[in-house]
C-alpha cells in the first residue's frame, strides 16, 4: 500500500508532529509512506523517520498555488498512491484535487482545528474554502468531534462519516523528570520561582497578548513568578516589545523552538493555553502527561481532558480572573496523572495501528 500524507510547513510541532508521532509509532510492514511538505518550512524533515525509510518529497509553497497543484498532481500520477492523507485542513480542497487530477482514488481530508471570528479575513477565507476540502476528499477524518463538525458538517458526523483520531503522543516521553525538573530550572536561572509555561506559535490563535495580559496581573499576586515561552512566528518581535512595553522582560523568557519540549514539562509548575480556537491541542496531552495542571480557554474542546487537571476558563472573565487562578493552582501527582494518561486514548501505543487499519478498511482490503 502507498500512501502520502499531505502536511504543509514542517514547524518542528502543531499538526506534523501529530502526523510524526503516528507514522513513528504504527507497524509499516506492508506499506510505503511519503510525506509531502512545503519547500519553505522552518524544520528540516526528522532524521528518524527519514532512517526509517519514510520518504519526504518538498513541493512548492502551498501560497504558490499552480506550481504547488501541478507538483502534486505530477507526484500522485508518478508514484500511483492508493490513498493521499491530507492534513491541510480547509486547505485540503487543493492537495486533493491535485490528487484526484493525479489518478488516487482514495482521498481523506483531515481536520486539526478549528477557527475563530477574531481572526477576521483569514476566518472568512477558511470558511468560503471548507466546502472543497469536503468536495474532493472521498473519506473524513478529524483530531475530535468538534475539529470533525467544523470541517465537514453536523450531518456528515453525525451519519458516521467521520472518523476520529486522537492527538495521541509517547506519554513515556513526557512523564515527569525530577533530574530534568532541576537541571533546567538551573540553566533558566529560574530557582524555586513559580514557573507559567506556554508552547506554541506566535500566532494570533495562540493568543499570546492575551497571555501576556494574564501574567502581568499574575506579577501583581506573586512578583517573583516567571513565564516561559516556547516557540516561534511572525507575533514573536511584537510580544517581545509589549514585555518591555511592561518592564517584564527579566521575568519572561523566549527560548524559540527547542528540540526537549518534554524538560520543559517538567521544569514548569503550570501550563497556560488561552488560544482563540483548537482543534485538540496536543500541547495539553503533553502537559498532562507530565503532570500539569492546565489552564485552557473554553472554546477548546473538553475531550482534551483525561487527568482532572484542566481548568476551562472563558476569555471573557478576563486576564485578573485567569491570574488569579492560576495563582491558586496546587501541585498534583505528577506521577498518577502520567499513569491515567497511559491508559487514554492519547496513548499513542495503544492507537497508532489505529490509522493503518482505518487505510485498510477504507481501501477494501483485508
Amino acid at each position: 500500500m502507498k500512501v502520502a500524507h499531505v502536511v504543509g510547513k514542517l514547524k518542528a510541532a502543531g499538526v506534523e508532529a501529530v502526523v510524526f508521532n503516528y507514522l513513528s509509532n504504527m507497524d509499516r510492514t506492508g506499506m510505503e509512506i511519503d510525506v509531502l511538505y512545503d519547500a519553505d518550512s522552518v524544520v528540516p524533515p526528522p532524521q528518524s523517520l527519514v532512517e526509517a525509510g519514510i520518504r519526504f518529497i518538498e513541493i512548492p509553497p502551498y501560497q504558490k498555488l499552480p506550481a504547488y497543484m501541478k507538483a502534486v498532481k505530477r507526484i500522485c500520477r508518478d508514484n500511483g498512491y492508493d490513498i493521499v492523507h491530507s492534513h491541510m485542513n480547509s486547505l485540503s480542497g487543493f492537495p486533493l484535487l491535485a490528487a484526484k487530477r493525479g489518478g488516487v482514488g482514495v482521498r481523506i481530508a483531515h481536520s486539526h482545528t478549528t477557527s475563530s471570528k477574531v481572526e477576521g479575513k483569514r476566518d472568512l477565507l477558511k470558511r468560503a474554502l471548507r466546502p472543497f476540502a469536503r468536495r474532493y476528499a472521498t473519506n473524513f477524518a478529524a483530531c475530535s468531534a468538534q475539529a470533525g463538525r467544523w470541517l465537514f458538517g453536523d450531518k456528515l458526523f453525525d451519519e458516521g462519516k467521520v472518523t476520529v483520531f486522537n492527538n495521541a503522543v509517547n506519554i513515556e516521553k513526557y512523564k515527569f523528570s525530577p533530574e530534568d525538573r532541576e537541571n533546567l530550572r538551573r540553566e533558566l536561572g529560574v530557582g524555586d520561582r513559580r514557573l507559567v509555561l506556554h508552547i506554541g506559535r506566535f500566532m494570533t490563535q495562540k493568543n499570546h497578548r492575551f497571555i501576556i495580559e494574564i501574567f502581568k496581573e499574575l506579577k501583581k499576586i506573586e512578583p517573583d513568578t516567571v513565564l516561559v515561552l516556547v516557540g516561534e512566528g511572525p507575533l514573536e518581535e511584537e510580544i517581545k516589545s509589549l514585555v518591555r512595553e511592561y518592564g517584564m522582560s527579566d521575568s519572561v523568557i523566549f527560548k524559540g523552538i527547542v528540540p526537549d519540549a518534554e524538560r520543559y514539562y517538567s521544569a514548569a509548575d503550570v501550563f497556560i493555553l488561552p488560544s482563540l480556537y483548537e482543534g485538540l491541542p496536543v500541547v495539553a496531552v503533553e502537559a498532562q502527561s507530565a503532570g500539569l495542571t492546565c489552564f485552557v480557554s473554553d472554546v477548546v474542546t473538553r475531550e482534551c481532558e483525561v487527568t482532572g487537571g484542566v481548568r476551562f476558563i472563558p476569555l471573557s472573565a478576563g486576564a485578573e480572573k485567569w491570574a488569579v487562578s492560576i495563582a491558586s493552582a496546587t501541585s498534583r501527582d505528577r506521577e498518577a496523572d502520567n499513569a491515567s494518561m497511559e491508559n487514554s486514548v492519547f496513548n499513542i501505543k495503544k492507537t497508532a495501528n489505529d490509522l493503518k487499519e482505518y487505510y485498510y478498511e477504507i481501501c477494501g482490503r483485508a
